[in-house]
């Protein structure tokens, strides 16, 4: 895995209120269910019992080096997969790039942004944070990159609802 997935932006009408009219939000992969959610981020290799056991030994030995990309994900995989989502979600919420207060936030140099933020009108952080705690070896990376393969890793915009979000990249 780990490519980098670059694909255009297709924008899907958002049910909540705050997420609508946000093209960083609508142009995010529809949320999954969790059964598709253990489907998608399964993998059992097909198993062929002529190779198994009439194959020679360096095919046999390269057959079995297959089990490495098993995955038979677990239920905590769907809270990761819930709990990463809402963070992307949560994070992109508060700085929508067609309101004008966000596009004006961003023009200022780091240091010498006012303490506002585009929405409320006072900024305050909307970085979510995610723990995930297990024994060393117990597939906490592992998982975390399955679910984070679901999301590709460049959104690109040319145009939302005929007019040009301002960014190109996401």
């Amino acid at each position: 895995m780990n490519l980098i997935r670059r694909v255009s932006a297709i924008y899907k009408e958002q049910e909540l209120p705050e997420y609508r009219g946000n093209p960083l939000i609508e142009a995010l992969p529809e949320a999954l269910t969790e059964d598709e959610v253990l489907l998608e981020m399964s993998y059992f290799p097909e198993i062929d019992e002529k190779i198994r056991w009439t194959a020679p030994a360096n095919v046999r030995e390269q057959y079995v080096e297959r089990i490495k990309k098993f995955r038979c994900p677990q239920t905590n995989l769907i809270q990761a997969y819930k709990m990463i989502l809402r963070a992307l979600r949560e994070s992109y919420a508060a700085r929508n790039p067609l309101k004008s207060g966000t596009i004006q936030y961003l023009h200022y140099y780091g240091n010498e942004r006012p303490d506002i933020e585009p929405e409320s009108g006072y900024f305050k952080s909307q970085a979510e944070t995610i723990t995930i705690v297990g024994m060393s070896g117990s597939g906490k990376t592992t998982m975390i990159e399955q679910v984070m393969d679901h999301f590709p890793q460049i959104i690109e915009h040319s145009s939302y609802k005929g007019v040009f979000p301002g960014f190109s990249k996401q």
